[in-house]
């Protein structure tokens, strides 16, 4: 079974928490500072922090608040760490 070395998992779980808050300084503190981010439907592509500073505007300024017990899906071949991301992102 592949399974994320714990540096990477502990990023992911950072930004997982940042990114299902709302916390905009969280995610783009587990972003690379040379981080690009392409939207394939306009071909807009969004570099740096700051270009994924106004992605994550965007879509959080489009979606609003995420409703009250709703899931996030983490496509991983590691169980636990999926439910883990899933009870992250729903609050728990």
């Amino acid at each position: 079974m592949l399974r994320l070395d714990p540096d990477n998992a502990a990023v992911l779980e950072r930004h997982v928490r940042a990114e299902t808050t709302f916390d905009m300084e969280g995610t783009l503190a587990t972003l690379s500072p040379d981080c690009l981010f392409e939207d394939l439907p306009t071909g807009t592509r969004y570099r740096g922090r700051e270009g994924a500073r106004a992605y994550y505007r965007e879509g959080w300024d489009a979606v609003g608040n995420v409703p009250q017990g709703s899931r996030l899906h983490v496509a991983a071949p590691d169980y636990d760490r999926a439910t883990l991301l899933a009870q992250i992102g729903a609050g728990r």
